[in-house]
């Protein structure tokens, strides 16, 4: 599906209907922090303090943000290459052409995206609803 911006350029991304389960477990697969080694003593204890200070969400919601554009987005008319999720590793490829993308345009397909985030994350709510006051059957039954 093509999406022409305001300033006459377009993306290319698949149509949110078609968000497959690969798609949901890519994007789940962004963003994951790494543990910093000096966390875990040679006993296999974590040290809290060193864990917390090491962690940087600022850079996981980067990478989430990054793997969302690798994983919709299949073409542009922009003159570099579209970015690459890698499956195995969970990170983007290509990410730092996102500093050539004019702002005005950066921001408009981050809004046309942002459906596509509440989708890849959305967790799936049941059919029927078994409460603790039910055991599962209806009263016909």
């Amino acid at each position: 599906m093509r999406t022409t911006l305001e300033s006459g350029a377009w993306i290319e991304h698949i149509p949110i209907q078609d968000i497959k389960g690969k798609h949901i477990r890519d994007y789940a697969r962004a963003g994951k922090g790494q543990v910093n080694p000096d966390a875990v003593d040679e006993d296999g204890q974590v040290d809290a303090k060193v864990l917390v200070t090491s962690m940087d969400m600022g850079e996981a919601q980067e990478e989430k943000h990054d793997a969302l554009w690798a994983i919709v987005i299949t073409g542009w008319s922009y003159d570099f290459p579209v970015l690459k999720f890698d499956r195995g590793s969970g990170e983007t490829a290509g990410a730092e052409v996102l500093d050539e993308i004019p702002g005005d345009d950066y921001q408009e397909i981050d809004l046309l995206l942002q459906p596509f985030a509440k989708k890849l994350t959305a967790k799936p709510r049941p059919k029927g609803v078994t409460t603790s006051a039910s055991n599962g059957s209806s009263k016909g039954a």
